[in-house]
């Protein structure tokens, strides 16, 4: 296990969890990768580029994505895609291989654990139950109507609530800026998963990066922070 904690208290054993979910319970960007494979398969004009070019032109040069398809409007081109990314999630959406292990091991902990997620409800709740995970957790949350999304702190406040827990000592478990940025307030230890995001969050506040955050490289590496419960431990 690696870790490099950037913190300013103690760890302390957490009241409640609350985990994002996709790409941080589940493997979102495989479904992805394959819904945009689908896409290019089925709609690209001329020679398919590799899907990592394609995924940098997506977030960086979106215009230039669109070349791609010359005969369809960017609505369109959205729609095919959004399609089939709901198919993908519905089918072949997974946990990644020690997320269930995780939660086992909080659970057994006794720690109320819930969901805070941008992801439509229905949707998240359709996943959910196809992965029988549902039991591990006192409150899904999704995307709702009038809700502010990530990075705003609605839907991790809106969890706590309905889990029935004070806002005192909660982790959030998150793979985002969105998530770190969503659970910035005293009652929350946020904990990054994985390394997309990691160095932009240490920018963000070059004197302080946003307070106290774990980082980790996996979700299995969560279990194993219940015994760390004080000082500071760098890589």
């Amino acid at each position: 296990m690696t870790l490099q904690f950037i913190t300013r208290t103690s760890l302390r054993r957490p009241n409640a969890i609350i985990f994002d979910w996709d790409d941080t319970l589940a493997d979102h960007q495989a479904v992805a990768n394959a819904s945009m494979e689908k896409l290019f398969g089925e709609h690209c004009r001329g020679p398919i580029p590799p899907l990592d070019a394609i995924w940098q032109a997506w977030y960086h040069a979106r215009p230039t994505f669109y070349t791609y398809f010359p005969h369809m409007t960017q609505e369109a081109v959205d729609a095919a895609y959004l399609s089939w990314e709901i198919q993908h999630t519905k089918d072949g959406l997974r946990l990644f291989e020690d997320a269930a292990d995780t939660l086992a091991h909080f659970h057994k902990q006794r720690i109320p654990m819930g969901i805070g997620s941008n992801k439509p409800q229905d949707l998240l709740d359709e996943v959910i139950d196809r992965l029988e995970v549902r039991e591990y957790f006192r409150a899904v949350e999704g995307k709702q109507k009038g809700r502010r999304r990530k990075p705003a702190p609605d839907v991790f406040i809106e969890t706590a609530r309905k889990m029935g827990v004070e806002l005192e000592n909660i982790w959030v478990i998150g793979d985002s800026m969105d998530d770190m940025l969503a659970a910035r307030m005293d009652a929350f230890q946020r904990i990054l998963i994985g390394s997309k995001h990691r160095e932009k969050m240490k920018l963000e506040d070059p004197s302080d990066p946003l307070g106290k955050i774990i980082y980790l490289d996996t979700i299995g590496d969560a279990r194993k922070l219940l015994p760390l419960t004080l000082g500071m431990y760098q890589r």
